[in-house]
């Protein structure tokens, strides 16, 4: 067969559908980028949640406190202490009482729920109000004359509290102008009461309340 007979037969070129170690190295450097973007992101997302829910369970707890001060502070009455047999005069105590760490108050206070009168107890209600080891506590009398042998019933109100302070303003004469106290009156009966506190977080924060009238009970009650 002659040259030019010959049917030239042409070889097919090796076909490679796969990617090189340089192209690999890149979709890895590329992953992993994209991979560590989105942690950051989701870490962010979550801590910005999470540091949100802790504000909002404190303002629910500080709403919540508040809410009880005012409860018991509107519906506070001019009744003392049983001692002896006899009632004190005096019905609001405030200052270094109560075994708290700065000030303490009590007083009695109206309202306490007792449906049909199916507990043997009165519908007025001794409160207490103390800072230990950091926390405002709200305590109460299970009776209104308890003895001085048992201990008030005490729970948490508030955490992260520094000092707890209160104030009493009382008005002059007849006339509608007045002065805060820093420290309560042997005489006379409040028109309003200032709870300031200083927390961790928050600082330094004050709440009025004001007591709608003097509401007096008869020392027998």
């Amino acid at each position: 067969m002659s040259v030019s007979g010959r049917m030239a037969v042409k070889r097919a070129k090796p076909f490679s559908d796969g990617f090189t170690l340089l192209e690999m190295l890149l979709a890895l450097v590329i992953f992993t980028l994209v991979s560590l973007s989105s942690w950051q992101v989701l870490n962010t997302v979550t801590s910005a949640r999470d540091v949100q829910a802790d504000k909002l369970k404190r303002l629910e707890a500080l709403d919540y406190t508040f809410l009880i001060l005012k409860q018991d502070i509107r519906q506070i009455v001019e009744r003392g202490v049983r001692i002896d047999g006899k009632v004190s005069q005096r019905a609001i105590f405030s200052g270094e009482i109560l075994d708290s760490e700065d000030q303490g108050l009590t007083f009695v206070r109206a309202g306490w729920q007792n449906a049909q009168s199916r507990l043997p107890r009165s519908t007025l209600q001794r409160v207490y109000y103390r800072l230990n080891e950091g926390k405002l506590q709200r305590g109460y009398d299970r009776v209104l004359d308890q003895s001085l042998e048992a201990d008030p019933v005490y729970r948490n109100l508030l955490t992260g509290v520094n000092e707890l302070k209160f104030r009493f303003y009382y008005k002059e004469g007849r006339g509608r102008s007045g002065s805060w106290q820093d420290i309560m009156k042997e005489q006379g009966w409040p028109s309003a009461i200032a709870v300031n506190m200083v927390l961790d977080k928050e600082g330094e924060i004050e709440r009025r309340f004001m007591i709608p009238g003097s509401f007096e009970v008869q020392h027998g009650s």
